[in-house]
């Protein structure tokens, strides 16, 4: 049975991801937007070193550099720095400089060398699910008993979104279970509250008409804070699931309107 009580404890994680399209401007005026919002992690994603051959703005790397300044600004603002990384190579550069948490891609659910490596840095690891099925869910909840389970699509649509898969995989594995919003109709933000998420994820992207790799699912960061608002707003009304007698506080002067 769903537990239907708010969830004051959801976290608001916002991902750049590639949106900046390798330019170093872009991802900081991004970043800059972000960080006087309310969400609570901010992230970026690294892909594996052959994704980056410049054939494409956003198969241009970021630089080190880059990163260790992100940090810093995130760290002032008072928020978490999350890398979703698909590179094994990269992950003790990305350690060592500060990185508070980690993602994982919907492919590598079942990359035991990938997450065993990111387990060994003792911090927070959320792992997608977006290609997988609830067996192979499964399997890896015995295996990596620490991590969070993101429920995905990797598909737009509002009637392949499942909101109900994220009851299922956390009532099968016993593990906290996030949402990554993937649908063009963002409204579903509002939807997934009633399945208590422990996060949401969404992708966000500057106000350009520059190209954006994660567009039309990704909230222009000039919307981000009326997204949250809305959804800690209505967070509220899923109450405690208690049902006990009240005042009518509608019409307290005229007994005789029925409701």
């Amino acid at each position: 049975m769903v537990d239907f009580t708010n969830n004051k404890n959801m976290k608001f994680i916002a991902e750049i991801g590639l949106n900046h399209c390798g330019s170093v401007e872009r991802a900081n005026e991004i970043l800059e937007d972000l960080c006087g919002t309310s969400v609570n992690i901010i992230s970026f994603q690294i892909r594996e070193s052959s994704f980056y051959d410049n054939t494409h703005p956003r198969k241009v790397e970021l630089p080190l550099s880059f990163y260790v300044n992100a940090i810093a600004r995130i760290h002032r603002a008072k928020k978490l720095m999350c890398i979703a990384i698909a590179d094994y190579e990269k992950i003790s550069q990305f350690d060592d400089i500060g990185v508070d948490q980690w993602k994982t891609l919907s492919w590598d659910l079942s990359n035991d060398r990938l997450i065993g490596a990111l387990q060994k840095t003792n911090k927070k690891i959320y792992v997608s699910t977006g290609i997988s099925s609830m067996k192979e869910i499964q399997s890896a909840s015995k295996k990596w008993k620490e991590v969070e389970f993101i429920h995905t699509q990797l598909n737009d649509l509002i009637d392949s979104t499942n909101l109900q898969a994220i009851h299922t995989i956390r009532e099968f594995t016993g593990h906290k279970v996030a949402f990554g919003l993937h649908c063009t109709d963002h409204e579903v933000l509002y939807c997934a509250l009633a399945f208590k998420p422990s996060a949401i994820f969404f992708y966000v992207k500057d106000e350009t008409d520059a190209e954006h790799p994660d567009d039309l699912h990704a909230i222009p960061t000039g919307l981000v804070e009326e997204r949250i608002n809305m959804v800690n707003k209505l967070n509220k009304s899923l109450g405690n699931g208690e049902k006990n007698a009240m005042e009518n506080n509608m019409h307290p002067d005229d007994d005789n309107i029925c409701n």
